[in-house]
């Protein structure tokens, strides 16, 4: 049996004047405070023990599962879902969108550094998940977040047909530093996480070239739209040099040719984001 949390009236229209508000947001920081709250709770250390072991009923999606009662998940869910609505309503400013964005990059940084990879949970045989423990989640939602904005964006255009929001270029940037993050050390999830975190906006990024090389016109809005994540996965990546280049390549390395967006474009990217050779070339 599944239980699902019903709104009411009052409270859906409450969210819709507040959260889902842009103007009533942005004026008002309405993000600022459920971040700080967030990142101090898990900097106190009080859910390292609990965060860093398996927890199925954490990421379950029938019942009702505990992320529904921990402040960092609905902080992270209720800046995620502003961020959505400011695109979907193409409100605010690109500074608007880069605190929003930023919001979900910081407490990306702190979910990470609290985070601990250790084999005999992430790497399980029989099988926790890609993403078993709490900490482990909450990554994993804050870039699945970026993606689907990203995408929602896309769809949103007509596929490319028109020209990219000014406001979307700062969560591309975002999600790019997060996935670069994982340069940083190996300490915090396992290698499957991280090369799937790149993997995934290595993949965004083709399926954009992929529209814009085969397009029967607009071409100029579909290369606008595969320029902005070209030119934020570069710009991240100089954050991290010179180990970007090779977790970069070497993941690009081993994406899937059977696909055509990869297999057509992939010596492309290679070439834009400046790896040399396999595996970045980068020693």
């Amino acid at each position: 049996m599944s239980f699902h949390l019903q709104r009411t009236n009052e409270e859906e229209h409450l969210i819709n004047s507040t959260f889902r508000n842009p103007q009533w947001y942005h004026r008002c920081r309405a993000g600022y405070p459920l971040l700080i709250a967030a990142c101090e709770r898990i900097d106190s250390g009080v859910l390292d023990t609990a965060y860093n072991g398996p927890d199925a009923n954490y990421g379950a999606r029938q019942g009702i599962a505990t992320r529904t009662s921990c402040p960092v998940f609905l902080a992270e869910k209720t800046i995620a879902h502003a961020l959505k609505a400011t695109i979907e309503q193409n409100s605010g400013t690109t500074e608007d969108t880069h605190c929003d964005a930023a919001d979900l990059w910081s407490i990306f940084r702190t979910v990470c550094e609290h985070s601990v990879y250790r084999p005999a949970t992430w790497d399980e045989p029989s099988g926790y998940g890609d993403y078993p423990t709490p900490f482990g989640f909450l990554l994993a939602e804050i870039l699945s977040d970026y993606y689907f904005i990203c995408d929602d964006a896309w769809h949103a255009s007509g596929l490319g047909t028109n020209m990219p929001p000014d406001i979307l270029a700062p969560i591309v940037r975002m999600w790019a530093h997060c996935v670069m993050w994982f340069t940083k050390d190996e300490r915090h999830v396992s290698l499957r996480f991280r090369q799937s975190a790149v993997y995934s906006l290595l993949e965004t990024t083709l399926e954009r070239r992929q529209t814009e090389t085969h397009a029967q016109g607009q071409q100029e809005t579909r290369a606008a739209w595969t320029q902005v994540f070209v030119n934020n996965i570069k710009n991240a990546m100089t954050s991290w040099l010179p180990d970007s280049r090779h977790y970069v390549g070497e993941v690009l390395d081993r994406m899937d040719l059977a696909k055509d967006h990869i297999s057509e474009n992939r010596e492309w990217l290679r070439q834009e984001l400046e790896l040399d050779g396999s595996g970045g070339g980068a020693p």
